[in-house]
């Protein structure tokens, strides 16, 4: 069974869904910027999340946070 689920919608009139069992990775991108995020539970079972940004259309990029979901929604929230 599958830990992971990843949704898109766009021009399409059906939404994608993707699965995934160890991680998973997804991208929102534009001319002008993407933005990268990659989930997957560590070693002692705790949900990380991998927040990438680039300047233009990519699925790779530069590391802007690395952490839990708690960490995230702290740094997000000022």
């Amino acid at each position: 069974m599958s830990k992971f689920y990843g949704q898109v919608e766009g021009m399409a009139q059906t939404i994608a869904s993707r699965r995934g069992s160890s991680f998973i990775k997804s991208s929102a991108q534009s001319y002008d910027g993407s933005v990268i995020v990659r989930m997957h539970y560590d070693d002692e079972g705790k949900l990380m999340i991998a927040l990438n940004l680039t300047d233009g259309y990519d699925f790779y990029g530069q590391c802007f946070f690395y952490g839990t979901m708690e960490e995230l929604k702290k740094k997000l929230q000022g």
